[in-house]
């Protein structure tokens, strides 16, 4: 290519530069310092009026589009300018009574007279935007990686205060007075709480931080109801509950991660345990159907205000209720969430206040995906 015959062709050399400034993409002002300290834009092209939203902007002085402490930085910052040098600063936009973030880079006019800089003004909002998003996320990630860290190493010590605690409670330890036996047994409730609660925050960790894979097995789910049925017992007795199991004597098969749903059913029936008064009573059934099977925890306790059950299974969100009877992560039924949704299935809850609630969990016999991570509960 002839760069010459191209400059003859185009007649660049006599392109007046008045042209070239106005309608260049670029967003092009010169400003020069007077001498009372005002810094003034002389002009500024079509693409620089467009950002500050004033078509019919005239030479005046910057101020008005900058903070004072921008403007003032600006203005020590030009003399330095003898080669080319970018700052970042906020623009208020004429127009939409909003500000930006904008990048002026500067470089001095040589041969005009006086001082006179040329600017370019670049909008970056949305570069600030994404980064802020990518500092959030970081933060957040290390923060939950610091969560997950803690409530591990919290776990270790309180199953081996359990085990201590069962050691006394079945007498391997020696006899206990039926008043130490009351004590004792409150803590290792206790305890049983505080651990459900540190299980829930590693597991919505692990789920959240990745895919993760289901261990998919041929599972009995009556055999399921009955283990949870055994696990929360000290929580029942504790609080003078009635637990129904209304379960067929024959086996209820599905395929599913036989932990997972252990702990969904453990999650449902701790809930219920924990707003049903003393005295009340729980069922758990389960109704197999010809594709999916039915499992349900029903409770006569305070139950949940219609106008917050679409809130039910968010993160960290507890009802009045929750907050009112006892601790906790506000995690467990986001967690279930998590797991029935991971198997192809659904959670629902039909509640009144002072009425009880019953929270069913649809799940297909053979689920219809291996894995689940965040991305599931969109």
């Amino acid at each position: 290519m002839d760069i010459g015959q191209v400059h003859q062709d185009l007649k660049l050399e006599e392109l007046p530069f008045s042209a070239v400034f106005e309608q260049a993409p670029l967003a092009l002002g010169v400003a020069a310092p007077q001498s009372d300290g005002e810094l003034v834009l002389l002009t500024a092209n079509r693409a620089l009026r467009a950002l500050l939203g004033k078509e019919d902007l005239g030479a005046g002085s910057l101020r008005p589009w900058l903070s004072e402490s921008d403007y003032e930085r600006l203005q020590s910052f030009l003399p330095a300018a003898t080669l080319p040098a970018t700052m970042e600063v906020t623009i208020a936009h004429a127009e939409e009574q909003i500000n930006f973030n904008c990048q002026i880079s500067a470089a001095a006019l040589d041969g005009v007279g006086q001082s006179a800089y040329i600017l370019t003004f670049e909008d970056i909002s949305a570069r600030k935007e994404s980064e802020q998003r990518m500092i959030e996320t970081v933060g957040i990630e290390q923060r939950e990686d610091f969560i997950a860290t803690l409530t591990h190493d919290l776990k270790t010590p309180i199953v081996g205060a359990n085990m201590v605690l069962t050691a006394l409670l079945d007498g391997t330890l020696g006899a206990l007075s039926s008043q130490q036996t009351e004590i004792i047994g409150k803590l290792r409730t206790s305890n049983q709480a505080l651990l459900k609660m540190i299980h829930n925050l590693l597991e919505v960790y692990k789920y959240e931080s990745g895919p993760e894979s289901l261990a998919l097995e041929d599972v009995d789910l009556v055999g399921v109801i009955k283990f949870c049925a055994e696990d929360v017992k000290p929580l029942i007795e504790n609080k003078t509950l009635s637990l129904r199991l209304n379960v067929p004597a024959c086996k209820v098969e599905a395929v599913c991660d036989r932990y997972a749903i252990q702990r969904v059913l453990v999650n449902l029936l701790g809930n219920a345990i924990k707003f049903t008064p003393t005295g009340g009573e729980i069922i758990v059934s389960v109704d197999d159907g010809e594709d999916e099977v039915c499992l349900k925890v029903t409770d006569t306790g305070s139950g949940v205000n219609p106008r917050d059950q679409h809130r039910l299974f968010q993160r960290f969100w507890q009802g009045e209720p929750g907050r009112r009877y006892a601790a906790g992560t506000g995690l467990g039924l986001y967690f279930c969430r998590h797991v029935v949704r991971a198997h192809g299935g659904s959670i629902t809850c039909e509640s009144m206040p002072g009425a009880g609630s019953t929270f069913r969990v649809q799940l297909p016999k053979v689920p219809p995906v291996e894995g689940f991570g965040e991305s599931d509960l969109l």
